[in-house]
C-alpha cells in the first residue's frame, strides 16, 4: 500500500474517531467520548483542538487534574486564546485550586477583560 493511500485512511479513521467522539459526547457518554477523543489525539497530539476535546471529556468526568493537564497542552499552543484561558481558570476553581485560578485571573485580565471578571466572579461565587 501507498503511503499516501495509508495516510488516507488514517486520515477517515481519525475523523471517524472525533464524529464518534462529538456523538458519544452529546448523548453525554463522556467516558466513551474520551476514549474516541484520545484514540485521534494519538494521530496528532499537538493538535490544540484535540487537547481540548480531551481535556473537556476529562473534565465531564469530573477527572480535573487530567483535565488541567491537557488544557494546560493546549494553551502552550495558543497562549493567548481567552476561552482556552477562562475554562482552564474555571476547571481550576471546581478542583479547588484557588490560587492557580487567581494566576489564568491575572493573564486572562491583559487579555480579556470581562472574561476575567467573569472567572472572578466564579472564583468567589
Amino acid at each position: 500500500m501507498s503511503t499516501s493511500k495509508k495516510l488516507k485512511i488514517q486520515a477517515e479513521q481519525d475523523e471517524t474517531f472525533i464524529k464518534e467522539g462529538k456523538k458519544a459526547f452529546e448523548e453525554k457518554d463522556y467516558r466513551k467520548a474520551l476514549a474516541l477523543f484520545l484514540k485521534a489525539l494519538e494521530q496528532s497530539p499537538n493538535d490544540p483542538e484535540r487537547l481540548v476535546k480531551v481535556g473537556i471529556a476529562y473534565y465531564k468526568n469530573r477527572e480535573y487534574d487530567n483535565a488541567i493537564k491537557y488544557y494546560s497542552q493546549a494553551l502552550e499552543h495558543l497562549p493567548k486564546d481567552r476561552d482556552l484561558l477562562y475554562t482552564l481558570g474555571l476547571i481550576h476553581v471546581k478542583a479547588g485550586n484557588k490560587s492557580q485560578a487567581l494566576s489564568i485571573y491575572d493573564k486572562l485580565k491583559k487579555i480579556h477583560v470581562e472574561k476575567a471578571e467573569d472567572l472572578y466572579k466564579a472564583i468567589y461565587a
